[in-house]
């Protein structure tokens, strides 16, 4: 177990690492000697955890995407309310991505850099994740609506919350929890302005 731990410890470090330099350079434009450089680690040590850039590229999106879906799944267990799952999602969404703002540009930024294998597997968790918000939001007006609209709403959400590495700054926009609560004051009205308030 301790070895597993160490193990994952330190390609945790170089997806870290990579992250930055990805971040600041772009995938394209980066080497596995920037990353040596930049975790302090033998090109020797990482490839004996990484077959090379493209694998790191995809183990950076793929910890992000499960490290946010699993978190999800495990909050809202205990939440039936559709309004109180959104809110979920959204404050899982920044709290994770708030901290992890140089993950989340890479997400955004290499969205379409990874091919085959590894194209595939990020899409199937993009679309795991798009499916689960979409159900929530379709619980919020049920058929009250078509597909199509429902597929602009959920990738609208998508916008909003995606792309708040481009402004958020802490000092003046306040807590992840306090953005949280805008956003959701921001949905209530645009997605169900009709809704009871009480």
């Amino acid at each position: 177990m301790d070895q597993m731990k160490k193990h994952d410890e330190k390609a945790y470090a170089i997806l870290s690492g990579a992250a930055r330099v990805f971040s600041e350079k772009g995938y394209h434009h980066a080497s596995m000697r920037d990353i040596s450089r930049e975790t302090g680690m033998s090109l020797a040590g990482m490839y004996h955890y990484f077959s090379g850039k493209e694998e790191i590229l995809f183990s950076v999106q793929r910890f992000c995407f499960r490290q946010v879906l699993d978190e999800l799944r495990k909050r809202l267990e205990s939440v039936d309310d559709p309004w109180q799952k959104l809110e979920t999602v959204v404050r899982n969404h920044l709290e994770f991505f708030t901290e992890n703002v140089t993950e989340m540009r890479v997400l955004s930024h290499e969205a379409d850099t990874l091919v085959g294998d590894y194209r595939t597997h990020i899409d199937e968790m993009k679309r795991e994740y798009f499916s689960l918000v979409a159900s929530i939001i379709r619980e919020l007006r049920g058929q009250d609506w078509n597909d199509a609209e429902q597929r602009r709403v959920t990738l609208s959400f998508f916008g909003m919350i995606n792309w708040i590495y481009t402004w958020y700054r802490p000092e003046r926009d306040g807590s992840p929890q306090e953005l949280a609560e805008t956003m959701m004051s921001i949905l209530e009205r645009g997605i169900a302005p009709h809704r009871p308030r009480g």
